[in-house]
């Protein structure tokens, strides 16, 4: 019974995937080049930052090693 769920859940994820596919090109035809590349630099800088954060936080929280 786990075999024939299994291949059930990945055919399932084969047609969302199948369905994601057919829709970007309508997707990329709404947004200009100029405008997607300025959110994944918006992107990029705001996950810097964050990952700038967690490192800081953890070097607050961790106890330094022990020499």
């Amino acid at each position: 019974m786990g075999k024939e769920k299994r291949r059930r859940e990945a055919a399932q994820i084969q047609d969302i995937l199948g369905e994601a596919g057919s829709r970007a090109p309508q997707h990329r035809a709404r947004y200009p080049a100029g405008e997607l590349a300025e959110s994944f630099r918006k992107a990029s800088k705001a996950l810097e930052a964050v990952t700038r954060d967690v490192v800081a936080l953890r070097h607050r929280v961790t106890k330094p090693p022990s020499r």
